[in-house]
């Protein structure tokens, strides 16, 4: 997603596919929230990995992440949210999540700070 007009987000990517094959689940993420980023904003997969997001708030503001389920919306049922759902300045938080079986790009965001605050999931 590109940044809103004034906005001066960094896009990070990380490659999480396993070196040893297709179907072979990355086992832990780091995630760092600052104020109005994600570091990295970017992630590819692969398909049915099974992930543990170690996330720390580096931001002054509150902050949490949510990512978007199968059906690519957000507030439905299929979300995954970090545990805590409000990451206070220095807190930490985790989120567990499972990629979809099907390629695609899947979306996530902290839900105190949209549009700005958001990145994807390449799931192959």
């Amino acid at each position: 997603m590109p940044p809103r007009s004034g906005s001066t987000r960094r896009t990070v990517k990380r490659d999480l596919r396993s070196q040893r094959g297709a179907n072979r689940p990355a086992a832990g993420v780091t995630s760092v929230l600052a104020d109005n980023l994600f570091e990295p904003a970017e992630f590819t997969v692969d398909a049915g990995a099974e992930l543990t997001f170690s996330i720390t708030n580096d931001g002054a503001a509150i902050h949490n992440m949510r990512v978007a389920g199968e059906d690519n919306e957000f507030n439905t049922n299929d979300d995954a949210v970090s545990e805590e759902e409000l990451i206070t300045a220095g807190g930490a938080a985790t989120l567990q999540w499972t990629a979809p079986g099907e390629p695609g790009v899947y979306d996530f965001q902290c839900d105190f700070h949209t549009p700005d605050m958001a990145g994807t999931i390449t799931v192959e």
